[in-house]
């Protein structure tokens, strides 16, 4: 059998960038029906918000008229070292290698072969 990601499905998520932070959450929050899970940064103007299956990154201060609004997608594995080896012996180009996020989280941001930016992340708890 060929190679296979070990994929934990409950933490895959996307990310997009967001002018106004609090009117999208609230917007995600009040009117789509997701649940905040976490937040990064202060909590009175967070750098990222988690909601059910979607990130939102505050865009502040950074030009996304070129580039649009998806930042990228992030998918749980159970097998980072493994996957990030088979990347490496390719050549994938690393935005950001393996780095401990907090607690027992280690992740890593990728570009695939179209440029797409996207996030391999572990829980080792």
């Amino acid at each position: 059998m060929a190679f296979q990601a070990q994929v934990d499905r409950s933490g895959c998520h996307t990310a997009i960038l967001v002018r106004d932070i609090h009117a999208t959450v609230a917007f995600y929050r009040d009117v789509v029906g997701l649940s905040v899970e976490r937040m990064r940064g202060d909590p009175e103007n967070p750098n990222s918000v988690w909601l059910s299956g979607l990130q939102l990154v505050r865009a502040e201060g950074r030009d996304i008229s070129g580039n649009g609004v998806f930042e990228h997608t992030g998918l749980a594995v159970r097998n980072l070292d493994e996957i990030v080896a088979r990347l490496q012996a390719h050549g994938a180009r690393f935005d950001q290698p393996v780095t401990a996020m907090g607690g027992s989280v280690r992740a890593c941001f990728v570009r695939d072969n179209e440029g797409n930016r996207f996030e391999l992340f572990e829980n080792g708890a």
